[in-house]
């Protein structure tokens, strides 16, 4: 029994360990996230208390800028598109040369969609979304929503609860509840859900935004997301379609037009 009871006493004070750790890291990652979840805040504050904008205006907007992103991309089965992009992009031409790989020549791609994605959103804001006063509102949530992702919270989170749970069940006491206690301070301190997601219901509520506005603005934000998304997936599928047709003008001399740029 003895030998039980060392064991469980050296895995509270190795798992109490690997708590604390992942709580700092988790408030590291909320000190990244404070500057664009204050400048999200900001923004909101602006438009609090103004008349919201016509759901019908808001949607056609969305309709819009959705049309102006897909006429934004690039056609990559056009073959003088296709000559244009592999000679001006390093790792496209690592991976013909069998030194790249096609996750860095995707990742690269995906990089240049959403640059083409920021310009067709800040022209918007100039015309299609002039009229929309949730509409930077929105963008500025989407951000800290990326960030979110971007830092890897969800994993962090997800570590830390586990080791919670280990250490709430195998050593109760006043350390592993003020722990606890921290961890959910922290939570709504940092506004993200029990996935590790930004809360943006929590964001709304704090500034008080109507229940129009909060509408508008999740619309936007997620209509904007689901563009994002589709767009990069496009990208993506053309990405890989311009491998299959570049190696098989590599291996086969007869292709004639496509071959002979490369």
């Amino acid at each position: 029994m003895g030998g039980i009871t060392n064991f469980v006493d050296k895995s509270c004070d190795t798992y109490t360990g690997y708590s604390y750790d992942a709580y700092k890291q988790l408030r590291g990652l909320g000190n990244l996230t404070r500057g664009p979840q204050n400048k999200a805040s900001r923004g909101l504050r602006k438009i609090k208390g103004l008349v919201p904008s016509p759901s019908g205006a808001v949607d056609s907007a969305l309709g819009e800028l959705n049309i102006a992103l897909d006429n934004a991309m690039p056609d990559l089965s056009d073959v003088d598109t296709l000559k244009d992009i592999v000679s001006k992009c390093t790792p496209l031409k690592n991976l013909l040369n069998g030194t790249g790989s096609l996750n860095d020549a995707v990742d690269f791609m995906g990089g240049m969609v959403g640059n083409i994605a920021d310009d067709v959103f800040n022209d918007a804001i100039g015309s299609i979304f002039s009229s929309i006063k949730e509409y930077a509102s929105s963008l500025n949530i989407l951000d800290v929503g990326d960030l979110f992702g971007n830092l890897g919270l969800d994993k962090v989170l997800g570590g830390l609860d586990g080791l919670l749970d280990c250490i709430s069940n195998m050593c109760p006491g006043p350390g592993t509840d003020d722990l606890i206690w921290a961890t959910q301070q922290l939570q709504e301190e940092m506004m993200f859900t029990d996935d590790g997601k930004f809360d943006t219901d929590a964001l709304l509520a704090n500034v008080g935004i109507s229940g129009d506005q909060k509408l508008n603005i999740e619309n936007i934000e997620v209509q904007m997301a689901d563009m994002r998304a589709k767009s990069e997936e496009t990208m993506t599928k053309q990405v890989e379609t311009i491998f299959e047709q570049v190696s098989a003008a590599k291996k086969n001399k007869y292709i004639g037009k496509i071959s002979s740029y490369f």
